[in-house]
């Protein structure tokens, strides 16, 4: 299977968890209604998003799984920043199940990009 098609039915699954755990956070909206609009474009560039505002500068802290990814304030994601710091609040209020799987979507993610990342690397 092609890695973006891969890559994209992960973040529409992701999307689709974060709507149905949180329905009235509008940011996830937007992120939906971003995905979409970025997938209908190009295929490749909801990718390109997740590389250039989370994987390039936070892909360590998302594969430890430290929290403080969503509990500090020192950070800047262009595209997502109003997403992270509204998942801030969330984050305090939401159990250990509820966090467990957004660490588990998000290391699908960036094990994804990779495959993602060798792909772009063996048709160049």
């Amino acid at each position: 299977m092609d890695p973006f098609r891969e890559f994209n039915h992960a973040l529409k699954r992701f999307i689709r968890f974060l709507d149905t755990a949180i329905p009235d956070h509008m940011q996830i909206r937007v992120m939906k209604t971003a995905y979409k609009t970025l997938k209908h474009i190009n295929k490749r560039w909801p990718h390109k998003c997740f590389v250039e505002t989370l994987e390039s500068d936070h892909a360590d802290k998302l594969r430890a799984k430290d929290e403080a990814f969503f509990t500090g304030n020192d950070f800047s994601i262009p595209l997502f920043n109003e997403f992270v710091q509204n998942m801030q609040e969330v984050w305090k209020r939401v159990d250990g199940g509820f966090k467990e799987r957004v660490w588990d979507h998000l290391t699908e993610l960036l094990d994804l990009s990779k495959a993602c990342h060798i792909a772009r690397t063996v048709r160049a």
